[in-house]
């Protein structure tokens, strides 16, 4: 009788024991099943992150070659600034030269010269 006693309570602990291991192992699954998950969402951010990368590094040289363009053209309005100030100084002395010769001529040529030059002093410095 003692024997059948134990083996129903054995009995009994083993499948109570059994439904433990079975509830553990469902827990172990749900845990698995969102580790899963987990790993997609973190392959899907890695996805994005790597066209993130990419977009950002042609962005870059998109940038680089614009400041090259900007560099590029600020020179050439540079040269062409400095010839149309060469120009202009070079018609600036033809011009005087010739209003003084032409007011060494007259009195009122000599003022009118005068008053070209200070005004043009004023105006352009020397």
């Amino acid at each position: 009788m003692e024997n059948d006693k134990i083996f129903e309570l054995m009995t009994k602990m083993y499948a109570e024991m059994q439904q433990g291991f079975k509830k553990i192992d469902e827990r172990f699954n749900g845990v698995n099943n969102r580790i899963d998950g987990i790993d997609k969402r973190i392959d899907g951010l890695e996805k994005k992150v790597d066209k993130n990368t990419i977009l950002l590094e042609r962005q870059g040289k998109d940038i680089q070659l614009l400041a090259e363009g900007h560099k590029n053209l600020s020179e050439q309005i540079d040269r062409k600034f400095e010839e149309v100030n060469k120009t202009i100084d070079r018609n600036y002395s033809l011009h005087d030269k010739a209003i003084k010769d032409i007011s060494q001529t007259s009195s009122k040529g000599e003022k009118a010269y005068d008053f070209i030059k200070e005004l043009s002093n004023k105006n352009f410095g020397n």
